[in-house]
């Protein structure tokens, strides 16, 4: 929801009902950034576009192209060239965490599962709320990990 300033200018207050992490509200301020200059036609009906394809609509195939940087064959099956080739644990893992399933300290707290004097801290860097997100991408744990994993794979 937004509204204006004495400048005129367009504020946006983002209702949330979670405390954010310090890369979520780095996320936020970003897209309030980009959200500063929007112009509002008040006499049109709100609408969502994709200016990303001549119709406007947007698809899968077309947010990866983006993506990708490349043209994709709209017919692509997800699940007979990607899935046929992924180990079942990590495609249970994966679909766990698309679900909120993973049992992590983030969503422990959420389903009252932790003490109230439980740390929400992730275990491997003791910095930033543990979740699924944090230990697979942001966590310094993790990233020594992937590091590690590379090299061994002789991927630069």
């Amino acid at each position: 929801m937004g509204s204006f300033n004495f400048q005129g200018e367009m504020e946006w207050d983002f209702g949330l009902y979670n405390v954010l992490e310090e890369y979520d509200t780095i996320q936020v301020l970003i897209l309030k950034h980009l959200l500063r200059n929007t112009v509002f036609e008040l006499d049109k009906e709100d609408s969502i576009l994709w200016v990303h394809s001549v119709d406007n609509l947007y698809t899968v195939a077309e947010g990866v192209r983006v993506i990708l940087g490349t043209n994709l064959d709209v017919d692509f099956d997800w699940v007979k060239v990607v899935w046929k080739y992924v180990a079942s644990k990590i495609a249970i893992f994966h679909w766990l965490a698309i679900q909120g399933g993973v049992p992590v300290r983030k969503v422990l707290r959420f389903r009252h599962c932790l003490r109230d004097g439980d740390d929400d801290k992730c275990s491997r860097c003791l910095v930033f709320v543990e979740s699924v997100e944090h230990l697979l991408l942001h966590c310094s744990w993790a990233s020594n990990v992937w590091s590690a994993l590379l090299r061994w794979w002789n991927v630069s």
